[in-house]
């Protein structure tokens, strides 16, 4: 474990770095596929930016070459900073592991053969998403989150933040939103809409949002490294 920890760490260095200094806007230009995350200035206060890659096109093309031609490209990987690719990659294959593992303990809680899940992501599309959350110098207006409710798409999504300022929120049934607490060198998994479904919901969906940091912390930043099964 402490050799994952530091790789995230350094990740989430890597990704502070790059991304506060307009990383994603220069790949953005280049014609790179990452993309960048800025929300509508009415929705989201000082709008974070991110980079999103996926699994690289050849491992598409080698379990579904079609489909692979048709709905994916290759990533196109920025420059700088230094080591920034080797360390993604190395990151993503953990996460795909962590998910696997996540996948198997699901399907005994439900009752079902450990490997039930194995056929259902052995050709998973999952996008990877550092998002880097600016200090914000103004006040938010009242209507403004640093990013709105919603859902992801996919059966779970692996949250690592390097920083409780300015956190996550979960809705509960009852339409309350709790902070989920950011506990150092843990993971927050969240279930995506597919797992609902592949449920009949009785794993429900995780409505989230991430919520402005109080005045006296809004000088800090915050780093999220998101991987979506």
């Amino acid at each position: 474990w402490a050799g994952k920890a530091e790789l995230t760490r350094r990740l989430c260095g890597l990704g502070a770095g790059g991304l506060g200094q307009g990383l994603a806007r220069r790949h953005r230009r280049a014609g790179g596929p990452g993309a960048y995350l800025e929300a509508q200035g009415q929705v989201c206060a000082a709008p974070p930016e991110g980079l999103l890659l996926g699994l690289d096109i050849e491992a598409h093309r080698a379990v579904e070459p079609m489909v692979a031609a048709r709905f994916f490209s290759p990533n196109v990987w920025p420059d700088k900073p230094q080591g920034f690719r080797a360390t993604w990659e190395a990151y993503y294959s953990e996460m795909e592991r962590l998910g696997a593992d996540l996948m198997s303990i699901f399907a005994v809680a439900l009752g079902l053969e450990e490997d039930f899940f194995a056929d259902k992501i052995d050709k998973h599309i999952t996008n990877f998403a550092m998002i880097h959350y600016p200090p914000q110098d103004d006040a938010p207006m009242s209507n403004q989150t640093r990013c709105g409710a919603h859902t992801d798409f996919g059966s779970l999504s692996i949250v690592y933040t390097d920083s409780d300022v300015g956190g996550l929120q979960v809705q509960t049934k009852s339409g309350d939103w709790r902070d989920v607490p950011c506990v150092p060198g843990t993971f927050v998994i969240k279930f995506g809409n597919l797992m609902a479904e592949w449920t009949n919901d009785r794993w429900c969906l995780t409505w989230h949002r991430v919520v402005n940091p109080p005045r006296d912390k809004a000088g800090a930043s915050k780093s999220s490294l998101l991987f979506f099964q």
